[in-house]
């Protein structure tokens, strides 16, 4: 029997993260998700942040549920798509992944628009998006 992770009492951690490096921009703006998996202990209830300005072009968001969670995500999304840094555009990922079960064309068609991606081990942009798989491979 798998023990999950919310029954470690293992406090997770909730707070609005704008962190700026050299080359990337790391930020959550929301916090929850509904889903209970086995191996997360994100809060059910949701939390959500103001969007922060965007100084970097590779941004990584740490979102465990940003569909689910923040409101308006396809008006954010879309928004987000219209930055400009230095007159360059803007790449970002969701370092958790995006819950596909939450996925309408739409969204999806804003996602790759907006240049939603995943970064690679060197930090170079690749297409497609970062699913989040957390539960059974039925769903395949």
């Amino acid at each position: 029997m798998q023990t999950k992770l919310a029954e470690k009492k293992v406090e997770y951690h909730k707070e609005f993260i704008n962190k700026i490096g050299d080359s990337e921009q790391h930020i959550r703006l929301s916090d929850g998700c509904y889903r209970d998996c086995w191996n997360c202990y994100a809060p059910k209830e949701k939390v959500w942040y103001d969007l922060p300005e965007i100084v970097k072009n590779k941004v990584v968001f740490y979102d465990m549920n940003f569909l689910w969670a923040y409101p308006n995500p396809l008006e954010t999304i879309k928004k987000l798509g219209d930055i400009r840094v230095n007159g360059k555009v803007v790449y970002y990922d969701f370092w958790c992944g995006i819950d596909f079960t939450l996925l309408t064309p739409e969204i999806a068609k804003a996602l790759k628009e907006s240049r939603f991606g995943k970064f690679n081990n060197k930090r170079n942009y690749a297409r497609g998006l970062r699913i989040a798989w957390d539960r059974s491979l039925k769903e395949q």
